[in-house]
């Protein structure tokens, strides 16, 4: 036994015409001051980089991590272009003694790419070799799922870049 809203019974007759609303999907709701720390590097640089307006491409270009190990929460962010063609990658590391964000790496690639977060200790495979993350650390894809992993030394306060 269930239950349905009034206004969602329809009359049997009327069934076969029946098309339902499309559920559009809500834009995700992120921090003030992470949008802004976004706004405010690609304002600065007017590079034609900016934050997708295509709500699936928005919702999953932001992912959250501890990227110098330092315990404060650091984030990546995927810019497109406006053509659409290419992309840029924006790591930033949180400032504790400032409560700002400074950028730590922007990088362009061609191709719309996707971002996805590796935790610490991931097992990952690099130059044919098993291996795993030291840090947490950033996965840039292009649409071949092939890419490259985006990990902060701290030795030597970089990034490096190892293809995937």
């Amino acid at each position: 036994v269930g239950y349905m809203a009034k206004d969602e019974f329809i009359r049997k007759d009327k069934f076969k015409d029946f098309k339902p609303e499309p559920i559009k999907p809500e834009k995700i709701e992120y921090d003030s001051g992470v949008l802004a720390t976004i706004e405010e590097s690609y304002i600065l640089n007017d590079d034609g980089f900016k934050m997708s307006d295509d709500f699936k491409r928005y919702n999953k270009a932001i992912v959250f991590g501890d990227y110098n190990n330092d315990t404060h929460p650091d984030f990546s962010v995927l810019l497109d272009n406006v053509e659409l063609n290419r992309s840029a990658v924006l790591i930033f590391f949180f400032n504790p003694e400032k409560n700002l964000y400074n950028l730590m790496l922007k990088k362009t690639y061609e191709n719309l790419l996707s971002i996805k977060n590796i935790k610490k200790n991931t097992s990952i495979v690099v130059n044919a070799e098993n291996t795993s993350f030291p840090l947490d650390g950033v996965l840039i894809s292009n649409p071949n799922n092939t890419g490259y992993f985006h990990i902060f030394n701290t030795d030597n306060n970089s990034f490096m870049i190892l293809p995937h």
